[in-house]
């Protein structure tokens, strides 16, 4: 049995048929001869583009089971799935070296966390800019120059404290 994942995308305005897209896709796997596992990974965000007028989407992502017969089973399911007109985007890709799907969306969880606890424009932010070199004054210049120098006696004595020797 080889274990694949499908990923697919719906636009945020085909919500309402999103239950009816899930069953077409869990049946086109079951017609090739996959069968479906328990769990589902689903994150609604913002697209990085647009895709048939669609600005925010419902990822989905969920894993099946096929026997290894020697066909091209991801290429059938894909061309099945081309004649849904909900899906904006999938794909089927193995399992071999991913995390579970609980993983990942605890993965994507935290990532969004950290996201809404940073403030916009952070990287232009006063303090995470570099600050310009220093020029010195004539008061850090006198300040550094009525600091004593201390002896050897003084420095092995000190380093005697430190390093409780």
């Amino acid at each position: 049995m080889i274990e694949y994942e499908i990923f697919y995308l719906v636009g945020e305005s085909k919500r309402i048929e999103l239950e009816e897209v899930k069953k077409s896709i869990e049946e086109a796997i079951v017609a090739e001869g996959g069968t479906m596992l328990a769990g589902e990974f689903v994150d609604e965000r913002r697209m990085e583009y647009e895709i048939r007028g669609e600005h925010r989407g419902i990822y989905i992502a969920k894993r099946f089971t096929v026997k290894n017969d020697g066909r091209d089973i991801p290429g059938a399911i894909t061309k099945r799935l081309s004649f849904n007109k909900s899906l904006l985007r999938n794909i089927i890709v193995r399992t071999e070296g991913l995390p579970t799907l609980e993983e990942s969306q605890d993965r994507v969880k935290r990532v969004a966390d950290t996201r809404r606890r940073q403030p916009m424009n952070s990287r232009f932010a006063p303090s995470s800019r570099p600050s310009a070199p220093v020029a010195a004054t004539p008061d850090t210049v006198k300040v550094e120059a009525e600091k004593p120098a201390l002896s050897d006696t003084e420095i092995d004595k000190k380093l005697g404290e430190v390093l409780n020797i």
